[in-house]
């Protein structure tokens, strides 16, 4: 008992700080900042950053999410804001080693993994000594060793049953807002109309003479987008049949629906 009111102690000192922080930062950047839009969506994002690193496998499902809709580079590439993935990553293994520290709830299971990816970005790593673009093949570096650190978290933290379901809503839920932008932007044929990054379209040729848009969603190439998309199909259609819950049961054959169209 001792023991559990020193953690709890501790926890509530930690917040309180954090708490202190957030308010002072938010109360900064509201008089700093000419649009006051920013310092809410600000608000937001640092609501849901506390909530990831309190519970952090609803930060898990958060990150899988935007993973798949490809959030941050649609951030960074559309509209010229700062990347969210990488100091997302590094929140999530904040909360990973409080989790550890708080709550005596050591990582498992990540040993062989790390390996595995360790071993293979070494293997990219290696190529920066004949690479002809050093530049490039530095940046391509960092993006597999954050994809790689991302597979390591996963690994950490989908250790129970009842979280590969919630996984597997978190990817249908990617499934249903990129496939929604995408079904709805060639139903009304506004292909010009990127819906904020989220839903591009490409005139391509099809076959000899013909040419006709693409849909690409926010991954900019048709091949790759059918790819991440076509995953939603068979995911989408075990939830309809062996889903118990409606609610959820409604949720999958929607996502169903979007992603097949």
């Amino acid at each position: 008992r001792q023991a559990l009111g020193q953690q709890l102690t501790w926890l509530s000192a930690g917040y309180g700080l954090v708490a202190v922080v957030i308010g002072g930062g938010l109360g900064y950047i509201v008089t700093w900042l000419d649009n006051p839009l920013v310092a809410i969506m600000g608000l937001f994002g640092l609501m849901v950053a506390l909530i990831c690193v309190i519970n952090v496998e609803v930060g898990m499902l958060v990150l899988i999410s935007i993973t798949f809709i490809r959030l941050s580079d649609v951030l960074v590439g559309d509209h010229g804001l700062p990347s969210i993935a990488k100091p997302f990553i590094a929140l999530l293994l904040v909360g990973i080693v409080l989790r550890w520290i708080f709550y005596s709830h050591p990582p498992r299971g990540w040993l062989d993994v790390a390996f595995l990816v360790g071993l293979y970005g070494l293997m990219v790593f290696l190529s920066l000594i004949y690479a002809a673009d050093y530049a490039t093949t530095f940046n391509a570096l960092t993006d597999v060793l954050k994809d790689g650190v991302i597979a390591i978290i996963v690994v950490i933290l989908l250790q129970r049953e009842e979280m590969f379901r919630w996984a597997i809503y978190a990817l249908l839920a990617a499934g249903i807002f990129m496939g929604t932008l995408s079904v709805y932007q060639y139903l009304t044929g506004t292909f010009s109309n990127a819906y904020w990054g989220f839903a591009r379209a490409t005139l391509m040729n099809i076959v000899g003479q013909t040419n006709d848009y693409r849909i690409s969603g926010p991954y900019g190439s048709p091949n790759v987008y059918a790819q991440i998309m076509v995953v939603m199909v068979p995911l989408s259609l075990e939830r309809v049949i062996n889903e118990r819950n409606q609610v959820f049961r409604l949720v999958a054959l929607w996502a169903l629906a979007a992603s097949s169209l």
